[in-house]
């Protein structure tokens, strides 16, 4: 981590006691915001040394799709189901989810053409795309734990 960002993220009173909610699973919880977090960190840098003719274009969509990635999974974490029969709250928890999700495949996809144009170089590209993997695996796995959790109240949820 750079000394910039701890101090942004120790000035806003980021650090990982503050990030975990009573009922999350707590290690996956905050590996998902851990792995954003860096991958943000990373893609800032990597788009920083891009070739001036990418900065607009490839560089700065990279950069909002990684702050989009960090901010759903810190907004989704901050969502608290309180029972199975809470459908609004858990839906809004799983959309963000799933926004997350659809934002580290673009960025994926974004970086490789990105790369293919040489404006990052392999050892960037390859920590991108181990980030963006792990941050994939993550989510996929706080979803399915959350619809274990919260399918015990499936059929509270819709009135049956």
């Amino acid at each position: 981590m750079s000394a910039t960002s701890h101090v942004f993220w120790h000035t806003i009173g980021m650090n990982q006691a503050h990030m975990r909610r009573p009922q999350s699973d707590g290690a996956a919880d905050m590996a998902v915001i851990a792995r954003a977090k860096e991958l943000l960190e990373v893609i800032v840098d990597a788009t920083d040394r891009a070739p001036k003719k990418f900065r607009f274009t490839f560089s700065s969509r990279l950069q909002n799709l990684a702050l989009d990635i960090t901010e759903c999974v810190f907004r989704a974490n901050e969502v608290y189901v309180r029972h199975a029969t809470d459908i609004v709250r858990y839906e809004e928890r799983r959309s963000l989810q799933n926004r997350a999700l659809t934002s580290v495949k673009l960025l994926s996809f974004i970086g490789a053409l990105l790369f293919e144009r040489n404006g990052l170089r392999a050892s960037e590209y390859e920590r991108i795309l181990q980030l963006a993997s792990a941050c994939q695996r993550l989510l996929g796995g706080w979803i399915a734990s959350d619809a274990r959790r919260w399918s015990d109240g499936e059929g509270a949820r819709h009135g049956a």
